[in-house]
């Protein structure tokens, strides 16, 4: 059984020690984005139904313990001699049907402090949400979809849904530097981590194997045709140099064969 975001509404109400929404990361993380970007980018659509088997959080024991309490039932922990990142896990239902809240302690291929950092709250479903961002949501499904099997897994659907969600976000922060609600330096640090992201060699794995453009990624027409100086200097400066280097990087990393 698969649910949408907002059938996880109980434990979206749930707050952590510090009265804020718990961190939503994962496929629910991915498809809240989605749905807030999908009449925008109407390329996401072939990947709808937008809905998971579970749901997912970046916290610790104690964010696991409150859920818990919450919701009446028993959380499950792993045992303390495992490496791992799962912190622990709430089962409950959903109409009679079975689920799991997981928490991790932090993601991969994104840093813990950072992910709290640049996390976004939002309102959805008469609930303040707090969610990963879109850039680090693209970096840790990156980190993925190449590093996981994906038997069972959605990582790779999760990515290029990203990839569409991030040129959003870029988009509409755009418009608010534009109007002078956002800072320009806020948007030009979320362009940056896209452009590091594409020419690491993370990025360049998954243009040669998983055909990944990386310039979808990026709102270049928004980014042409603004008059802001922020977005005319990366337009004339950074973004040539970028497309030049990655070009080089690419044009290497395709000559090796795929790892199988």
């Amino acid at each position: 059984m698969r649910f949408a975001l907002k059938d996880f509404a109980p434990v979206l109400a749930t707050r952590d020690s510090e009265g804020r929404p718990f961190l939503l990361i994962g496929g629910q993380a991915v498809y809240k984005w989605a749905n807030r970007y999908a009449a925008e980018e109407p390329g996401m659509e072939q990947w709808r139904p937008f809905t998971s088997k579970d749901i997912d959080f970046q916290g610790g024991r104690n964010e696991v313990i409150r859920l818990a309490k919450a919701l009446g039932v028993r959380a499950h922990f792993p045992d303390k001699r495992l490496m791992t990142a799962l912190v622990g896990v709430v089962p409950f239902n959903i109409g009679g049907e079975p689920t799991t809240a997981e928490f991790l302690w932090s993601m991969p291929g994104v840093k813990r402090a950072l992910a709290e950092k640049l996390a976004v709250e939002h309102e959805a479903y008469g609930l303040r949400l707090r969610v990963l961002d879109p850039v680090s949501l693209l970096a840790s499904k990156l980190y993925l979809a190449l590093r996981v099997k994906q038997d069972e897994r959605r990582d790779v659907e999760h990515m290029r849904i990203m990839v569409l969600c991030v040129r959003a976000f870029l988009r509409e922060t755009l418009r608010g530097v534009e109007t002078g609600d956002l800072p320009a330096r806020g948007w030009l640090g979320a362009i940056e981590r896209v452009l590091k992201l594409a020419e690491a060699s993370r990025g360049l794995k998954a243009a040669r194997d998983l055909e990944v453009d990386w310039i979808q990624a990026l709102p270049l027409i928004e980014i042409a045709a603004s008059t802001h100086r922020a977005a005319i200097q990366l337009r004339e400066k950074r973004l040539p140099l970028w497309q030049t280097k990655l070009n080089r990087r690419l044009k290497t990393a395709l000559a090796k064969p795929a790892r199988q």
